[in-house]
Formats: structure tokens, C-alpha cells, sequence
């Protein structure tokens, strides 16, 4: 008799449990699992559930994943993109130099991104060589994107130490 009260037991607290503790679940309009030659990837589309929550410091997105795209590559002009601009030094510890190689009349955007996406500083390149003070900003790795009209962003990736 006491052998089929342990069973029971064992099996009801097994249920219980089963029930109760349960991992991150998502419910999504698809996904699946993409095979290579270089492995294997599992991904998710479209969740149908999301909640953001926004405040003056910042914002919390739920979900299993985010779109956010930091590059736009172009290997067509990538060579000549390299050829108008130079960043240095890199790795850097206190100033960020932006120099731009070749004058010309276009209009040349910089922004200044953490590892998050989230943007430290922005401004216009009105000068040949620009100097960025980035010695309060933590050791990480940091993103400076350069936008000019009709021509692609290209990022830089920075590493502060």
C-alpha cells in the first residue's frame, strides 16, 4: 500500500511540476530551421504578441527578436567609400579622428552609436578632420555611421579601451 501512496505521489508531483515550470514560449507567424555548409541557424518571423514600454531613460521591447540593422554594405563602393574617409586611432582611448580625404560639396552626416543602437552623438562633418571626445564613454564597442546624400551609410566599428 505504501508503495502505490509513493507512486501516486510521485506521479502527482510530476504532473505539478510539469505544469508549473515551464521555459520562454512565443507565439509566431513562422520560423524554422536554415541548414548550411558553415552549420545550422533556428529562426523566428512575426511575433504575433509584443509590448513595448517607453520612458524618459529609456525603452524595453519583449519579444524573441528584433530587427535593427547596423550596416549597409555596398562592396561595389566600399573601396571608394574608404578612399574619402579615415577613422583613427582604432582602438582608441580619449579623441576619435574623423578625417575626410577628399573635399567635396556634399553634405556628410556622422552619429556616434553604442553597442545597443543606441545614439551617443550626432553632427554634421563641417571640416576636413574632426576630432570626437569619447574618453567619458565606457570600454565597449561603439559603431560611427557616415551618411551622405545618395550615397549608402557606412559604419565604422570602433573599439574603446
Amino acid at each position: 500500500m505504501k508503495k502505490v501512496i509513493v507512486l501516486f505521489l510521485s506521479l502527482f508531483y510530476t504532473v505539478i511540476a510539469i505544469n508549473i515550470l515551464q521555459a520562454q514560449t512565443s507565439v509566431n507567424a513562422g520560423g524554422g530551421n536554415a541548414t548550411g555548409s558553415g552549420g545550422s541557424a533556428s529562426y523566428s518571423v512575426g511575433q504575433i504578441f509584443n509590448l513595448s514600454v517607453n520612458s524618459t531613460t529609456g525603452s524595453i521591447n519583449e519579444g524573441v527578436q528584433h530587427p535593427f540593422e547596423l550596416f549597409t554594405t555596398d562592396v561595389d563602393n566600399i573601396e571608394s567609400f574608404l578612399k574619402i574617409f579615415n577613422v583613427y586611432p582604432n582602438p582608441v582611448t580619449e579623441t576619435l579622428y574623423l578625417q575626410k580625404r577628399e573635399s567635396n560639396a556634399e553634405i556628410t552626416i556622422y552619429r556616434l552609436l553604442n553597442a545597443d543602437g543606441k545614439m551617443l552623438r550626432t553632427g554634421v562633418l563641417t571640416t576636413d578632420l574632426l576630432s570626437i571626445d569619447i574618453h567619458s564613454y565606457a570600454a565597449s564597442v561603439y559603431f560611427l555611421e557616415i551618411i551622405q546624400k545618395d550615397k549608402n551609410p557606412q559604419t565604422f566599428k570602433i573599439i574603446k579601451h
